[in-house]
This record gives C-alpha cells, sequence and structure tokens, in this order.
C-alpha cells in the first residue's frame, strides 16, 4: 500500500518533466524568432495567468497565502522561476544544450544530498544508486552531443552547476509552505512573480522588439509554452513536492531530456537511435528504484515528506 501511496506524487512529477520535453522542442521551435528572456517571460507570464484564473475560481476566498508563509514564498519563487530560468538560458548561451541537459540530471543526488543534510530525507543506497542509473541514462542518450570543446564551455558548466544547486534548494525547502498553503495558489503566485522579475531582464535586453518578429506559427508555439508545455510541467512539479519527499520528486527531471528527444522525433523528424531507448530504460529503472522503501531504524529521520 505504500508503493501505491508513493506512486501519484511520482507519476505527477513524471508527466511535469515529460511536458518539460516538449517546452524544450516548443523554444527551439520560436526561439530564432526572438531571444530566449522573452519567450521565458512570456511562458512564465501566460502560464501564471492561466492558474491565477484557475486557482481563482476552484479556491475563491482561499486563493492566498498564509502571512507568515509570504516572504519565503517570495524568495523561493525568484530562486525558481526567476534566478533558476535566468541561469538555465544564460548556460545555452557558452553550452550545448546536450551537455547542459546532462549536467542538469545530477539535481536528483545534490538534492539528495541537501536534504539528508538538512534532516528532510534520509540517504539510501538505492535512491543514490537510482540517481546514478538515471543520469548513466541520460548520457547514454545524449553521447557525444554533450561534448564541447568551445574555449568558454566552462562557464555554461559553472552557470548550469549553479541552477542545479538552487534547484536543489527549491525542492528542499519548499514542500513545508506547500503543505501549510493551496499549491494551486502558491504555484500561480510564484510563477507570476518570476515573471515580474524577468520583465525588467526582457525591456533591457530587447524591449518589445522580441515580441515583434514572432510568427503566427511562433506564437502557436508560445501558447504551447503558456499552456500544456507550462501550467502542468510547472503546477504538477509544485503539486508532487507537496506530496512527496524532495528525493522522490526530483529524480524524475531525467525524464526532461529523454522526453525532449522523443518529442523531437515526431515534431520534427529528429532520428530515434537505439542509445534513445537505452536511456529511456535506464531512466524508468532509476525513478522506479528511487520509490523503493527505506527501511525505519529507531533514530532515523523519517523518509515521509516533511
Amino acid at each position: 500500500m505504500r508503493i501505491l501511496d508513493r506512486l501519484p506524487p511520482v507519476v505527477g512529477a513524471s508527466l511535469s518533466c515529460i511536458f518539460g520535453g516538449s517546452a524544450a522542442v516548443a523554444t527551439r521551435y520560436v526561439i530564432g524568432e526572438s531571444d530566449a528572456t522573452t519567450i521565458a517571460f512570456l511562458r512564465h507570464a501566460g502560464c501564471g495567468l492561466i492558474l491565477a484564473a484557475i486557482a481563482w475560481a476552484t479556491l475563491g476566498r482561499r486563493f492566498r497565502i498564509a502571512r507568515a508563509d509570504l516572504l519565503p514564498v517570495v524568495g523561493l519563487a525568484l530562486l525558481q522561476f526567476a534566478l533558476y530560468g535566468w541561469l538555465f538560458i544564460a548556460a545555452l548561451s557558452y553550452a550545448p544544450a546536450a551537455r547542459v541537459s546532462l549536467i542538469m540530471t545530477t539535481m536528483p543526488i545534490a538534492t539528495l544530498a541537501l536534504s539528508a543534510w538538512l534532516g528532510r530525507e534520509r540517504m539510501t543506497v538505492p535512491k543514490l544508486v537510482a540517481g546514478l542509473i538515471a543520469l548513466a541514462g541520460v548520457a547514454v542518450t545524449l553521447g557525444d552531443r554533450s561534448v564541447a570543446v568551445a574555449p568558454e564551455v566552462w562557464k555554461g558548466d559553472v552557470l548550469i552547476g549553479i541552477s542545479v544547486l538552487v534547484g536543489a534548494v527549491y525542492a528542499t525547502l519548499s514542500g513545508r509552505y506547500l503543505r501549510r498553503n493551496p499549491s494551486i495558489a502558491v504555484a500561480s503566485i510564484s510563477i507570476l512573480i518570476g515573471a515580474a522579475a524577468l520583465l525588467p531582464v526582457m525591456l533591457v535586453q530587447a524591449g518589445i522588439g522580441g515580441m515583434t518578429g514572432i510568427s503566427l506559427g511562433g506564437w502557436v508555439a508560445v501558447a504551447w509554452l503558456m499552456g500544456p508545455a507550462g501550467v502542468l510541467p510547472f503546477y504538477l512539479w509544485i503539486w508532487a513536492l507537496e506530496h512527496a519527499s524532495p528525493g522522490r520528486v526530483v529524480i524524475a527531471i531525467a525524464l526532461n531530456p529523454i522526453s525532449a528527444a522523443v518529442f523531437g522525433a515526431l515534431v520534427v523528424g529528429e532520428a530515434v537511435s537505439a542509445s534513445l531507448l537505452v536511456g529511456m530504460v535506464c531512466v524508468v529503472a532509476g525513478i522506479s528504484l528511487a520509490q523503493w522503501p527505506a527501511p525505519a531504524p529507531r533514530h532515523a529521520v523519517s523518509d515521509r515528506a516533511p
């Protein structure tokens, strides 16, 4: 029964990362018509407004965050939905997407280490092995595409490494506030805070010029980024962190580059290789192993979400 109880958050996190992979394909389609910061702002603003409307319709007067939690929620929102996104975009300007995706897959191990250090979750061998298996699966899938020889690629490595730490901090610390407040309210407000932080950056870098050159097909891609590839990944990720421990949720991030490769094959006709299939098996095995029940020693930190 415990395994069945863990299933919904794992499925939610996995779906979040699968739809997140489709966002990479949609971004690749429209990015040539605009710039990364503008696309990120449009995605966050549209997604935040959609979620806020759903939250208001379903929660009514309960659409709020407790005053005592407001400051930490704002701080975590700036980390996850502004700084994290900016670091990711900046890393892509120095390193290839495959290399960035591979480094991002170290987030489950970083999250598990941070959670264990803070006493939020127990470090167990199955969880550690699960993270390594998922990382290996992504490495196999990306192959030599993650190898870069550009002289400044180290800057991309540093930036995406910092983003991994930022994501681990959010995954570890956000759970208590998500459980004390309606998760859909926290999601919508957090994403809109991220959009507000990205707005001045966009205006300085490109003004509104980043929007005027987008074609009709590009706006369809943007609409996908706001809706199915925005609302679903952002909300499901936050919902999963509300209902499960960080280590069990963040392992699913390995699905992101895998799903990006699959959507790339379906949408833009990219080749499906044997390495992709092997990588998928490894990632699914890693996610499954991360759900392995931990023993309950006499004086152990609870493995359940705090």
